[in-house]
């Protein structure tokens, strides 16, 4: 199985698009999943992503060092109304943030992707050294990474393959269109071979740069999920199927033979 993490993917815009894989869902998110940024609860991808994966809450011990002060997020959404995007530095004006590092809240081993050999690329929560923010460029280096690997996902050896782009969520706070990458990721997603997932953690608006109450699930098989964190058992019980329909060719495989 093969999972494309695309943060942000905001189902609303990739239906105004055209962009749909046969399967899909819009899970709510649970309340234990946001934060507290800038004086509003809103889903959060330290939150949601090892949570998608690990099937509870498991909400990020560093989550504070994104909460905002109340009186200087109100004077940052005037700058941003003007069209200034303020550091986190209050001496200093910058066009972008250098980010922060963040360390995994969750051990690999710890969900779904213990159970079967597994190979996943950035996703937040579950790597160390995660860098929340950073330069156009590094996303842009970040992302093609991602493309590359999901081009080749399909001829790797693991049973679960995971990457991961920010790619969305990361233009759609900088209010740019990211309708491309959206046409990219459903593109990939339909030219591999075997099962295939599509997954966001949240929706990113692009016309607000502000994040959106309901997480994304496409897939190329049928799957039910009414919750975010119904993830990990989709994914389990396709692959225990999968299994249960190898197991059942290979018998009547030796039976023709015998």
């Amino acid at each position: 199985m093969i999972l494309l993490c695309m943060d942000g993917l905001d189902y609303q815009l990739s239906a105004k698009l055209k962009l749909h894989l046969p399967y899909e869902a819009t899970p709510t998110i649970e309340k234990e999943l946001c934060a507290l940024l800038d004086n509003n609860y809103v889903p959060h991808t330290l939150h949601v992503w090892p949570s998608m994966f690990a099937g509870r809450p498991i909400r990020h011990p560093d989550i504070d060092k994104l909460i905002i002060h109340p009186i200087r997020a109100k004077g940052r959404a005037t700058l941003h109304r003007l069209g200034i995007n303020w550091g986190r530095k209050e001496t200093q004006l910058r066009a972008y943030q250098k980010g922060i590092i963040y360390q995994r809240s969750v051990k690999p081993e710890e969900t779904v992707f213990g159970e079967y050999p597994s190979f996943i690329y950035q996703i937040p929560g579950l790597v160390d050294n995660f860098l929340l923010g950073g330069t156009d460029d590094w996303y842009n280096y970040e992302h093609n990474v991602w493309r590359n690997l999901i081009r080749i996902a399909d001829k790797l050896p693991y049973k679960l393959v995971a990457v991961y782009t920010r790619q969305p969520d990361h233009l759609g706070h900088r209010k740019r269109n990211p309708a491309v990458i959206y046409r990219e990721g459903f593109m990939l997603a339909k030219q591999l071979e075997g099962d295939v997932m599509i997954l966001s953690d949240h929706g990113c608006d692009y016309h607000t740069g502000n994040h959106t109450m309901n997480g994304y699930i496409g897939a190329n098989f049928p799957f039910k999920a009414e919750s975010i964190m119904d993830v990990k058992k989709i994914i389990e019980d396709r692959l225990k199927l999968n299994n249960s329909e190898v197991k059942v060719a290979a018998e009547a495989e030796i039976k023709r033979e015998v």
